[in-house]
Order: C-alpha cells, then structure tokens, then sequence
C-alpha cells in the first residue's frame, strides 16, 4: 500500500516540477525538488535523494528561502547519517538547528 502511495506522490511531483520548470518558477522548483529528494530519502535511496536535496538547497539559498534551507539542511543531515557520514551529519544538522532558531526568534 505505501509503496503505491510513493509511486503516485513521485508522479505528481515530478509533473509539478515540469510544470515549475517551464513556467520558470524557481521556487516551485526548490520546492518540489527538496519533497522529491525526500521522498527518495524514504525510499532508501540515498544518492538521489542527497542530489536532490542538494539542488533544493542551491534554489533556496539563491532564493533567500532560510525556512526551506534549515529544512532541506535537516533532510541532508538525516542522509548523511544514514550513510554513515557522522561528522557531516552532525554539522549539517546544527546548523538546521541555528537556522531554525533565528528564524523562531524573529517571530517572537
């Protein structure tokens, strides 16, 4: 069942990203682009996911999207320690954390 259910998701997803791309949204495409590398992350499948979640965050950054990028640096954090890549993940997942932390700080 949940495997029919991440088929259809990835298929949605992936026809939103065409459409982000031909209309040349940039942040749809971030977007779309961070779910799709996370729904790859579910999947266990770890190059594409990092990939993706890699170009998500290079959008977002360009964007000055510092709610997605503290996102995306948590989904990377979670792959990099799933690969093992201790240190990485320990990194990338404190500077989710900061990042979140200012922005929380903001809307106080």
């Amino acid at each position: 069942m949940k495997i029919k259910r991440y088929v259809a998701a990835k298929k949605h997803l992936e026809t939103s990203l065409e459409i982000n791309k031909r209309l040349g949204f940039l942040t749809g495409i971030g977007v779309v682009e961070g779910l799709l590398g996370e729904l790859e992350l579910f999947e266990g499948n770890l190059a594409e996911a990092e990939a993706r979640l890699n170009r998500a965050l290079g959008i977002s950054r360009r964007a000055h999207n510092r709610w997605r990028e503290a996102w995306l640096l948590d989904k990377l954090g979670k792959v990099s320690e799933t690969l093992g890549r201790t240190e990485e993940a320990q990194r990338l997942l404190r500077e989710s954390q900061q990042l979140f932390r200012e922005l929380g700080s903001m809307h106080q």
